[in-house]
């Protein structure tokens, strides 16, 4: 996705005319490089900052006074209806978080309305459950002669599967 000059207008924020208030100052790029990000997530950072004021706009907030963290809630909940996947909607609340910190820390907003904005946590597969057939399985493997492995199979030889339920 090409980031366009929206996100990355150099014009003072103060000068900027009340409908422009939203746009993310250039000021955002190098706090990003300053801690370290990489190019690539820089470029998404303002990528995704670009997207949300374009969607603030549609909503007519002209500022980032205006939005608080409902307004925050129900742009994770578009995205979330949208089928965004859960990896993009959190890399893009970290987006937000990070725009609106830099905000504060200017002293263009007084406190973040994402300081303490929840996203949906990245899926994870649950652990695949050991099978009895398994279990035997690896313990009628040869163990070699290592001692300590054939301690340990005598000590797994003295449980039995229903011990593990």
């Amino acid at each position: 996705m090409a980031v366009s000059s929206v996100a990355l207008v150099s014009v003072p924020y103060e000068q900027q005319r009340p409908g422009e208030r939203f746009l993310a100052p250039q000021g955002v790029r190098g706090d990003l490089a300053g801690r370290g990000r990489s190019p690539a997530t820089q470029r998404a950072y303002l990528g995704d900052i670009e997207q949300f004021v374009a969607w603030a706009q549609k909503r007519d907030f002209a500022q980032p006074g205006a939005i608080s963290k409902r307004q925050l809630r129900e742009y994770l909940a578009f995205m979330t209806d949208r089928g965004d996947a859960r990896t993009s909607i959190v890399r893009r609340r970290a987006s937000l978080r990070s725009y609106f910190s830099w905000l504060v820390e200017r002293g263009y907003l007084g406190e973040s309305p994402a300081a303490r904005l929840s996203a949906p946590r990245p899926s994870s597969p649950l652990p695949k459950i050991v099978v009895r057939e398994q279990l035997e399985s690896l313990l009628d493997e040869d163990w070699g002669t290592d001692e300590w492995a054939t301690l340990d199979r005598r000590s797994a030889r003295s449980f039995t599967v229903p011990d593990f339920a």
